[in-house]
């Protein structure tokens, strides 16, 4: 997944990027054709939503430590749902079943939607989604919510636990948004550019509305999101390789 230009000339651009594009693909895709740390000016994070772990009715476990437990009594008997390959719902899977030790099979998708219907279908058993298009069944008892995948609790889902304050400490996986200018942008450029993204999501009715979709607002300077990324890439290379997740 490639970083989406938000104007139609290359010169000049702002663009905005995900964890897939700068955090996963790099460890996923052999031939990138942009290298994420030297080919763009960081400009500002400035949201992420966190996934939360759904698992079918019919699944005996009504919480996560039932479900690790379950697991590791029937290894192999769980199949999960994702997105497709090396998405944020994929990679926070295969966390878990790194810091829970367990073997839960992969059925890829292409989507959200087929990935939640074959939930629904009880073709598969759990999965990971981003939180905020998952209310829905959530709340109509279609699919059993146990965790979120962020350090915080969400505004929209307040009753749901983190995984990390469930015992699984430091697990976190968001979809996260920021964005970036081409490399040897001006400083100043890069500056004013933060400064407008700040003053953006600090506008009352901006940021109500983005927490309103399930989204944490961040405020950031350009190095606070380059760090943000870089660590990014680190943390989930070991995760990919220990995975085998290879490009499609």
């Amino acid at each position: 997944m490639a970083p989406k230009r938000l104007c139609a000339s290359p010169n000049g651009c702002t663009l905005l990027v995900a964890n897939p594009s700068l955090g996963i693909s790099p460890h996923i895709y052999p031939k990138l054709n942009y290298r994420p740390l030297t080919d763009f000016a960081y400009i500002g994070l400035y949201g992420k939503t966190p996934n939360v772990l759904l698992v079918h009715p019919s699944v005996p476990a009504k919480s996560v430590r039932e479900l690790i437990d379950y697991a590791k009594k029937n290894p192999g008997r769980l199949n999960y749902a994702s997105n497709g390959y090396g998405t944020s719902p994929q990679m926070s899977m295969e966390l878990f079943k790194g810091m829970t030790e367990t073997f839960i099979v992969h059925i890829p998708f292409r989507g959200s939607g087929p990935a939640t219907a074959s939930l629904l279908a009880n073709e598969t058993q759990l999965m990971f989604d981003n939180l905020p298009q998952q209310v829905p069944l959530i709340n109509a008892g279609r699919v059993r919510a146990l965790a979120l995948t962020s350090l915080a609790r969400s505004s929209i889902m307040p009753e749901l636990p983190t995984l990390d304050e469930l015992g699984l400490k430091g697990f976190e996986v968001t979809s996260w948004f920021g964005l970036v200018a081409p490399a040897g942008t001006p400083r100043e450029v890069v500056m004013r550019l933060n400064d407008a993204l700040n003053r953006t999501t600090r506008d009352r009715q901006v940021h109500e509305t983005l927490v309103s979709r399930g989204a944490a607002v961040i405020q950031s300077t350009p190095e606070e999101f380059y760090n943000f990324v870089k660590a990014e890439i680190e943390k989930w290379g070991p995760i990919v390789k220990r995975a085998g997740v290879v490009a499609e």
